[in-house]
């Protein structure tokens, strides 16, 4: 069985899946949306396999807000793009504390992205906290609090 999750947040939808045994698909970068014409607001899609997924988050709009979640598909990856960037970085290495990464290798890292089209010299450290703090999200979301916290 098959069920489609909406939510607010890209991680939720990863997590809720992984946490019903199910497999994800149409997630991470450049994840459809679907446009809630009431009020204009987008929303992450991603399909499961887990039948209990559906009824395991809250529909739409239901006390949540949103944010824009996609990277059109024409135009590569910014230093901006962090969440999808963090997905990136977490799929590729799943199990990788991210606040064990230092800046050097995560700019590193991102850079060597495929996706990524973003100039070299137009990172910061403010990026580059951005983007480890999206990609600790999906890891706490995936293995709870980071061991990193507390050394």
């Amino acid at each position: 069985m098959v069920s489609l999750l909406f939510a607010s947040s890209r991680s939720t939808v990863a997590a809720t899946c992984r946490r019903l045994g199910g497999t994800i698909s149409g997630h991470g970068l450049r994840s459809a949306t679907l446009v809630n014409n009431s009020n204009n607001a987008e929303f992450p899609r991603a399909v499961c396999s887990s039948p209990a997924a559906a009824s395991a988050l809250r529909a739409p709009g239901v006390g949540r807000s949103s944010r824009f979640l996609s990277t059109p598909a024409n135009k590569g990856l910014s230093w901006n793009d962090t969440e999808d960037i963090a997905d990136l970085l977490f799929a590729a290495s799943a199990s990788q504390d991210p606040l064990a990464v230092r800046f050097a290798d995560l700019h590193t890292r991102v850079f060597s992205l495929e996706e990524f089209t973003g100039a070299k010299d137009a990172c910061n450290e403010g990026k580059l906290e951005a983007i480890q703090m999206a990609w600790l999200e999906l890891y706490e979301d995936e293995h709870g609090p980071s061991p990193s916290r507390n050394a």
